[in-house]
């Protein structure tokens, strides 16, 4: 846990032992449920126990899960109360944005599982990117959310010929906004540059 929260030499260990069992009563876990928790988000034993306890009352309101999966998503992927409450309500919002493109990935949103929810929100990077490829080309028109996400990075690419030459291009798009939007500030700022006179 040190190795991956170093910041845990910080404080004491009664603070340590008092953030564990605050983080225990939140989650409503038995001891051997909690040092699994901790082992995989040693985090929560310096998180303000308020702070967690916000972030977990807030997913049902966020996601498509009620509370108690939203529980459930928790002690699969505890990372998720390191996020902010903010950061899961857009992530969700690009998520069905993407979902709502196909009736399959619609129905499989609205009736996401913890589990899944919680694969996505770990690798939600890969995945939106995934997403976002099957919605503009309409590749694997058959497949289910649990489909997308499952493969591996490589398995996907293997059975999505097109998706590397994609990303790619997506990329050398992505580069090249930012290099025209960093040029027309330099333009701006040539336009208009600063007035010495009155200093």
């Amino acid at each position: 846990m040190i190795r991956r929260t170093p910041s845990l030499l910080h404080y004491s260990a009664e603070e340590l032992i008092a953030k564990a069992e605050g983080a225990r009563k939140i989650l409503d876990l038995k001891p051997p449920e909690l040092y699994m928790l901790l082992r995989k988000n040693p985090i929560l034993m310096i998180m303000d126990t308020d702070i967690a306890k916000a972030r977990l009352n807030k997913l049902h309101h966020v996601t498509p899960l009620d509370h108690q999966s939203s529980r459930h998503m928790v002690i699969k992927y505890p990372l998720v109360l390191n996020l902010e409450t903010e950061t899961i309500e857009a992530l969700m919002g690009r998520l069905r944005n993407l979902a709502y493109t196909r009736a399959m990935w619609q129905q499989d949103f609205d009736n996401i599982t913890s589990s899944l929810l919680a694969f996505f929100i770990r690798d939600r990077h890969d995945l939106l990117l995934r997403l976002e490829f099957l919605a503009l080309t309409g590749e694997c028109p058959m497949w289910c959310l649990r489909e997308v996400f499952k493969p591996s990075n490589n398995l996907f690419a293997r059975k999505n010929r097109g998706y590397r030459p994609w990303l790619h291009m997506r990329a050398v798009r992505k580069q090249r906004l930012l290099e025209r939007a960093k040029a027309s500030q330099r333009a701006a700022g040539s336009e208009n540059p600063a007035d010495d006179s009155f200093r």
